[in-house]
């Protein structure tokens, strides 16, 4: 069931030589930013397990359990906008 009130974000990647510079997180706020203002109800994102950290300090939870992805770890984390 598709859900016109949601944002799926796919794959996020920074290359590697401009990592730790704050790219990612930016283009996340910017997603963030445009839900908000086109009044979605969240974000759902499927993180590998090496990210976890970084998307709990945006804000995002996770749900479910952990699955195997093309030999990773990945687990799915949502971001509600509604306030």
């Amino acid at each position: 069931l598709l859900d016109d009130n949601l944002i799926k974000v796919g794959r996020v990647a920074v290359q590697k030589t401009h990592r730790g510079k704050g790219l990612g997180r930016e283009l996340m706020t910017f997603v963030e930013q445009y839900g908000r203002s086109h009044h979605y109800s969240k974000i759902t994102l499927s993180a590998q397990h090496t990210a976890i950290n970084f998307y709990h300090t945006l804000g995002y939870q996770i749900e479910g359990e952990m699955y195997d992805e093309e030999g990773m770890d990945h687990i799915y984390m949502t971001l509600s906008l509604e306030q």
